[in-house]
């Protein structure tokens, strides 16, 4: 199942995880959210947010994993991790 929240594009796998597959959008900063339809997002998806124009990510504490190129040919210069 394909989410789309304004500028961000969540997937709901047969495994019944949330990921976030993709930013379309211009804004410099970007925050992944914690949780979508009630379901905690997991993961960020292969090429996320490869080719984008964003500076910084903040990443919620839900995340366990990244997929590979998730930032490949992107302006990112900042990931921020949340403590544990």
């Amino acid at each position: 199942k394909v989410i789309r929240m304004e500028d961000r594009v969540y997937v709901l796998d047969r495994n019944g995880q949330m990921y976030f597959a993709r930013y379309l959008g211009s804004a410099k900063d970007v925050t992944v959210d914690a949780e979508v339809e009630g379901l905690p997002v997991q993961h960020i998806g292969e090429h996320a947010f490869a080719n984008r124009t964003v500076n910084s990510v903040k990443l919620p504490n839900t995340i366990e994993s990244i997929g590979g190129y998730a930032f490949i040919h992107s302006a990112v210069k900042q990931i921020s991790l949340p403590e544990v």
